[in-house]
């Protein structure tokens, strides 16, 4: 239950909050909010299930039945202020990941995972001005796409925050939505994520902000065991070199970007591994290697 997670008291404050003055009805905010959260986790993720449910809550209740139209729902449901149902998915995410046991944590240390994916939304003027379709889909035949990056507690299974944006122009892609959300990471943190977000600027970003990464590395770095300082076989650390600055990233942040990174490359389990955590003998490759795979 929704109430065992977020008090019903701090609930009816958000809603009023972020929803206004509202006259209450049959789909007021917060009954309309209950619904859409039981249709998103039913096994039949119809309105008109939604709609029998609340229907049957209303019976139970002693209340006058409503009607079984789910026109008056599908209406209220697109008035859900989006604020709203962010600032209930991200302080569900805080408050169960502030009440895990120490003991889910690895080394005492909370893990996040990070990855991103793409959705489509109904094709309406308002998404394709702001999420376009992909280009090579014709026009009137395909759907606006959004791409979203999401930071999930990898110990409760939380997603703790995310970022939306085009799948098509600058700016749009994984790392750069990670780049916006990476000040919302904690020191001590440590991300495990795939190749994408293996660029020696997200990293180092990272380190500053003292989050240690376990990240698969990316396609177009060579890695050669040869050089670099010799932990075991297929294991090293080597020093990463800043590249030329990026068009996207200012003077002043480049600047702020450390001229190298120490950094351990690993060959486990059918990958190469990029990690920040260089001492073999405080962590295995072996260990690196079971953390990248809790990943799935």
């Amino acid at each position: 239950m929704l109430s065992e997670v977020i008090p019903a008291k701090a609930l009816l404050q958000w809603v009023q909050e972020e929803a206004g003055e509202f006259r209450e009805r049959i789909y007021g905010p917060l009954s309309t909010l209950m619904l859409f959260i039981e249709q998103v986790l039913s096994a039949d993720q119809s309105c008109s299930d939604a709609v029998a449910r609340g229907l049957s809550a209303r019976v139970a209740l002693g209340q006058t039945p409503c009607s079984l139209n789910n026109g008056p729902y599908c209406k209220a449901r697109a008035r859900l202020p989006a604020g709203l149902v962010e600032r209930l998915g991200r302080e569900v995410g805080t408050r169960l990941s502030a009440n895990e046991p120490e003991a889910w944590h690895w080394r005492g240390r909370p893990v996040k995972l990070v990855d991103g994916t793409s959705v489509s939304m109904p094709d309406t003027r308002a998404n394709q001005k702001s999420f376009p379709q992909h280009r090579g889909q014709g026009a009137g035949l395909g759907f606006p796409l959004a791409r979203v990056v999401a930071i999930v507690s990898l110990s409760c299974g939380a997603v703790l925050e995310w970022a939306i944006g085009a799948c098509e122009g600058k700016e749009s892609g994984e790392t750069a939505l990670l780049w916006a959300l990476a000040h919302k990471l904690r020191a001590g943190d440590v991300v495990v994520a795939d190749r994408c977000y293996a660029g020696y600027f997200m990293i180092a970003r990272l380190r500053q902000l003292g989050v240690d990464v376990v990240i698969r590395q990316h396609q177009r770095r060579h890695t050669d065991f040869r050089r670099g300082v010799s932990l075991g076989t297929r294991d090293h650390t080597v020093s990463w070199i800043r590249p030329q600055r990026p068009v996207w990233m200012d003077e002043a942040t480049y600047r702020s970007m450390p001229e190298t990174v120490t950094m351990r490359e690993t060959r486990a389990g059918g990958w190469t591994l990029v990690s920040s955590f260089i001492d073999a003998r405080e962590v295995s490759k072996q260990e690196l290697l079971a953390l990248y795979r809790s990943r799935w």
